[in-house]
């Protein structure tokens, strides 16, 4: 969880932070938000193409992300040239994943179009897959439709697996910046998985370490 403390206080997570998040300890409503943090960013543009209300309590804000993601990484893949062509893949790759996710977390309270409409386009999904997980209703559907077994976690460690496996895959490529994407989330898992390690140590549940998506290379 981000500290929205002072910039010099030794709690706030320094990756994290950026200065106009401080605004939101006095912001009461979204247009405050919108005013004092998003608009002085790159967020400003996606921002404008999503509808929300202004009470913040009213939104909900994984399904804000959600449709701010899908116009992003929209516009970037439109966007990708010949010199990055595996990130289509990687773009993909992420995609599937997240959208599983999505899919998931709104299995009891969206579904339909009200679900499709933030759900990744980008994905290795056909058009009647995606359809298809609009309307899923259980994780039985989500596994017929995907024909990937287990429980949530084992479906979405599966699907992240296939994902790190198109980062590993950037590295045989000549000439392909994608290789600088993929080398930066390669280490984030990796110290997402060292982070996992201590938190199973300090909870003593040292037999849960190993539940961790490996990174090989």
């Amino acid at each position: 969880m981000l500290n929205l403390k002072a910039a010099d206080d030794s709690l706030v997570d320094e990756i994290g932070y950026f200065q106009e998040l401080e605004t939101l300890k006095f912001s009461n409503n979204m247009e405050d938000v919108y005013k004092f943090c998003i608009e002085p960013t790159f967020l400003k543009n996606l921002f404008d193409k999503i509808q929300y209300v202004n009470d913040i309590k009213q939104n909900n804000l994984q399904i804000m992300e959600a449709e701010i993601r899908k116009i992003h990484t929209n516009n970037f893949y439109m966007k990708i040239t010949h010199n990055m062509d595996h990130m289509k893949n990687i773009l993909k790759a992420e995609g599937t994943r997240y959208l599983v996710e999505l899919v998931i977390n709104s299995l009891s309270s969206i579904k339909g179009e009200d679900r499709k409409k933030f759900l990744p386009q980008i994905t290795k999904f056909t058009t009647g897959d995606i359809n298809a997980l609009s309307l899923a209703s259980s994780l039985d559907d989500i596994k017929n439709i995907i024909r990937i077994d287990g429980n949530e976690d084992q479906i979405l460690n599966k699907l992240l697996s296939k994902e790190i496996d198109e980062y590993l895959f950037s590295f045989n490529k000549f000439n392909d910046i994608s290789t600088v994407y993929a080398y930066f989330k390669l280490k984030e898992r990796e110290i997402q998985n060292i982070l996992w390690i201590l938190e199973c140590i300090r909870h003593e549940k040292k037999e849960y370490a190993g539940n961790i998506v490996k990174v090989n290379g």
